[in-house]
């Protein structure tokens, strides 16, 4: 859609507007939401498309604009990347390339019929607070048509500004820098491999998912690719075990639930223990020096461990200084000859858009990897702490989950548009600015926007109140579901399976999620094998079945035997049981074969199967039970007289009942 054919922002309308910036996948989210909400999205994009830095281009790009790289594949699978209501076709592959992720947010647009509420080509250049702000809380845009240079200003009553943290490229400041005669760029301006890279000798500064691709798109054209490193990273490998999303597999509810409740020691083990499984990271040189419960993010590659074990790619640390044309390296080595240095040291957060940066200003840390961290005062990641009072504005996409930032932003903007229409409360500025106080990240300030993705994602879940509830499924005896929902990774739908907004086909997409990521694998028709798996499942199961009925027949019903030395022989032997079946029966018949083990004299307390389970059950258990078991023979005794008690215990019927020289 052109410029000229936007929706005009100013037309009139029975409903509330709301301005929002940027029309990539967190902009699309936001108007998708705007109009669940009975709210008129005016989208306000600088490129000509949808879509956002998931439009790959080989044009330059100005500095506010990113775009992929020619290799980009998302890192999150495509059922953890989808949309709530659009789960994708069963024949996208698992991790979909660039162009694939395009064709989604486009058919998504589609679906909900957004791109008639775009309005392209358009820059803005300021939001501030309307001079009617305190009585309202409207907001006022100003943004230029690129095409004509016309200048429009509008009033909204709220403001969404989607547009991520990949404006403003993080350039790290080492001595020498202005002197070397190489080449140095930023992963803002890599498209792909250039000419002047190939058989070249090429520096990669960072740890990030940008770094890791370009070192290993390098390392298949360069003479030597050094990968440089200031704490380490850990690396995480698409590919779990027998094929399935390593994300699938990970986020799930059940690890979460583990997560936190089980002791931090246990976790920072459980989680150390995954990353080393597949690669050790102390060997190849690249194991962090920062706990995993603190700094939550990994890279995720499956290429570079291959490409450092065959020497394609060499790590060192982190950069000294620069020379003429080469570099010291921070443990005193040094390299004489480097061609090219390639920086993959991530984005810094800018708000000047918004009342020319003095709404949200950015808490610096200098400690951070090769460069510069910021972290913004926003409450829940999205709510400026200086717009509180009416909470009309918010940031969507910068937060950082260890998850798709599709899924939270979506999230995000399902709690603000709640907010707007009054039913979700959001607490005062003062308990907002403790509970950031509270939350505020033990590690250096790089961290301050990592966040759980599950955590994050049930914490504004509930403000919403869509949050699954496992308790309900389960009492409900909605197992398949509940099984699901537990046990499988947590895609979006779950969020609409209840509360507002409720999806009548959530259900089905969860139940599917599954057989999706699997339907995309079998384009070759072949003959499944047999192998131990199905016969080590099944003696698995039947060593469970074992197990269980051993210590439902033996092992409960003594395990709770206590002998007491207060109580007499004769009372131990007299102590009646009611039975789950209203029947009375003395201990030793209730134990049946067990009595054996009862001890010469003592009060018994004991709890049997019998009282715990239903009561028809009970009854036909032990008698089943007492049918199949031999009866032991009664012990004969040869009685004294009452004096000789210790040495010469009663005799005892095989009935259980007490003999009549005890009475």
């Amino acid at each position: 859609m052109s410029p000229t054919s936007a929706v005009d922002p100013t037309a009139s309308t029975p409903s509330k507007r709301c301005a929002i910036v940027g029309a990539g996948a967190c902009g699309l989210a936001c108007a998708r939401w705007a109009l669940a909400y009975a709210f008129r999205p005016v989208v306000i994009e600088r490129r000509q498309n949808l879509g956002g830095l998931w439009r790959y281009t080989d044009d330059p790009l100005p500095d506010e604009l990113a775009t992929v790289m020619s290799c980009t594949v998302t890192n999150s699978s495509k059922e953890l990347t989808a949309f709530s209501d659009f789960p994708p076709d069963s024949q996208l592959p698992n991790y979909m390339r660039h162009d694939k992720m395009l064709a989604y947010l486009a058919a998504y647009a589609r679906h909900h019929n957004l791109e008639q509420y775009i309005q392209f080509g358009q820059k803005v250049t300021k939001i501030c607070r309307s001079p009617n702000y305190a009585e309202t809380g409207q907001w006022t845009v100003q943004w230029e048509n690129e095409g004509n240079g016309e200048q429009i200003e509008d009033i909204f009553h709220c403001v969404l500004v989607a547009i991520g943290h990949h404006a403003k490229p993080n350039w790290p400041n080492w001595e020498g820098m202005a002197k070397f005669g190489g080449k140095i760029i930023h992963s803002h301006d890599f498209r792909r491999i250039s000419p002047d890279m190939e058989q070249k000798v090429n520096v990669v500064v960072g740890a990030s998912d940008s770094a890791a691709d370009m070192a290993v798109e390098l390392s298949r054209v360069s003479k030597e690719v050094l990968l440089s490193t200031r704490r380490g990273f850990w690396v995480l490998r698409k590919c779990a075990e027998k094929g399935l999303p390593v994300d699938s597999v990970l986020t799930t509810r059940f690890s979460a639930l583990l997560s936190r409740y089980a002791p931090r020691r246990f976790n920072e083990w459980r989680r150390v223990r995954f990353f080393q499984k597949g690669l050790d990271h102390a060997m190849y040189g690249i194991m962090p020096d920062i706990s995993p419960l603190i700094s939550q993010f990994f890279t995720v590659n499956d290429e570079l461990p291959v490409r450092m074990l065959s020497g394609m790619v060499t790590v060192k640390p982190d950069i000294g200084h620069f020379t003429e044309n080469g570099i010291v390296w921070a443990d005193g080595t040094r390299t004489d000859q480097v061609d090219n240095v390639l920086l993959g040291t991530g984005y810094r957060f800018d708000f000047t858009l918004i009342e020319r940066g003095q709404l949200l200003i950015c808490s610096t840390d200098q400690s951070s990897d090769n460069g510069t961290a910021t972290m913004a005062q926003l409450y829940k990641h999205m709510f400026p702490l200086g717009s509180s009072d009416w909470n009309t504005l918010a940031i969507v996409g910068i937060v950082q989950p260890t998850g798709s930032k599709l899924c939270v932003a979506e999230m995000q903007a399902r709690l603000f548009f709640a907010v707007q229409c009054g039913q979700c409360k959001l607490p005062s500025t003062d308990e907002m600015r403790a509970e950031l106080a509270k939350t505020r990240p033990q590690g250096p300030m790089r961290h301050a926007h990592e966040v759980d993705y599950i955590g994050y994602m049930d914490d504004l879940a509930a403000l919403v109140g869509c949050a699954p509830s496992l308790w309900r499924l389960l009492c409900r005896l909605r197992l398949r579901l509940f099984r699901a929902v537990l046990f499988g990774p947590n895609v979006s739908y779950v969020y609409r399976l209840g509360g507002p907004h409720q999806w009548a086909g959530a259900e089905q997409a969860v139940l599917n999620v599954q057989e999706r990521m699997r339907h995309c694998l079998r384009t070759r028709e072949c003959r499944r094998m047999e192998s131990n798996e199905s016969t080590a499942i099944d003696g698995m199961a039947l060593t469970m079945l074992t197990i269980g009925l051993i210590t439902a027949i033996f092992i409960v019903p003594i395990a709770f035997i206590t002998p007491s030395p207060f109580a007499s022989s004769s009372a131990a032997f007299k102590f009646k049981h009611r039975c789950g079946n209203g029947r009375r029966m003395n201990c030793r018949k209730q134990l049946g074969p067990a009595s054996r083990f009862l001890p010469p004299r003592g009060a018994v307390f004991f709890l049997t199967p019998s009282s715990l389970a239903v009561p028809p059950f009970s009854a036909h258990f032990w008698h089943f039970y007492r049918r199949l078991t031999p009866r032991p023979r009664p012990r004969q005794f040869d009685l004294a007289g009452r004096s000789n008690w210790a040495q010469n215990p009663p005799q005892i019927e095989h009935t259980g009942k007490m003999m009549k020289g005890d009475e």
